[in-house]
């Protein structure tokens, strides 16, 4: 009881210990300003790009999708010609260190001198011993050849095997971004049809005849597209205007579709 009272006497404390400071709070302000998010909101708020922007920002995210899809494509073939023309390289070395080890000693003759020159001169003994010394010196010699040239051999078939595993990592990586794409595909595909399944419904019609036409539009054969670059950018945003550019004054088209199409469908703000 008598802790009690004096714990309950101290002022600034909780059960006898002094409590933490309050943090400092968060620059919200300062962190809407970092990612782009406007001070003002509402109907009367200044947008930091015009609604025409807004309004191409679907059109400019399938471009760019389509130009990195591209870029995909290039660096893969990139990859694969490198591939090819490094194990050429390595192919082509290999041959010639192999036909190297298949080569007869150097110092085959050099020996067969010198079982000549004991039989035939046995009494030259000075000439002897000088060919036997060359030729131990030689097969020294030779010897520390033969195994650096060995040594390079097996670096080769390590270099093959470890480009060879890089080369199946990647395209296994490839194959997998592939099927990751269209599995992508196939879910943006249904969300897109249920989302005009409930505008449908929305406005009164019958989703089933919407299901309808797009099933005779999938059967319609499909025209070969022409080749075209990506579209460009819909609208300029306000800070850059196409005086400024240099440019003449750009006509911006009026914004088309469901009152919903005008909102941005960015999933992060405009850089």
């Amino acid at each position: 009881a008598a802790m009690a009272a004096e714990l309950a006497t101290e002022e600034g404390t909780i059960y006898g210990q002094v409590p933490q400071a309050p943090e400092e709070p968060a620059d919200i302000h300062g962190m809407f300003e970092a990612v782009g998010v406007p001070e003002k909101t509402g109907p009367d708020a200044d947008l930091p790009f015009s609604l025409e922007w807004y309004a191409g920002a679907r059109d400019r995210q399938i471009a760019r999708d389509a130009e990195l899809d591209k870029l995909y494509i290039r660096r893969n073939e990139i990859r694969v010609e490198w591939a090819e023309i490094i194990f050429a390289d390595l192919k082509e070395w290999g041959s010639r260190a192999d036909r190297i080890a298949e080569e007869p000693s150097p110092t085959r003759a050099m020996a067969e001198l010198l079982a000549r020159t004991a039989m035939e001169r046995p009494g030259n003994v000075k000439r002897t011993e000088m060919l036997r010394e060359a030729l131990e010196q030689a097969d020294e010699v030779q010897q520390r050849l033969t195994d650096e040239l060995r040594a390079a051999r097996a670096k080769l078939t390590v270099t093959e095997d470890a480009i060879q595993h890089k080369v199946n990592e990647e395209g296994a990586a490839e194959l997998e971004r592939q099927e990751k794409k269209r599995q992508e595909a196939e879910r943006r595909k249904k969300a897109e049809k249920a989302l005009r399944r409930n505008e449908a419904l929305l406005r009164g019609e019958d989703p089933d005849l919407l299901d309808e036409e797009e099933e005779d539009e999938e059967d319609a054969p499909a025209s070969p597209p022409a080749p075209t670059s990506p579209p460009a950018p819909a609208a300029l945003p306000q800070a850059f205007s196409a005086a400024s550019l240099g440019a003449p004054d750009l006509e911006l088209p009026e914004p088309v579709g469901q009152p919903a199409g005008r909102l941005p469908p960015l999933a992060y703000p405009p850089k």
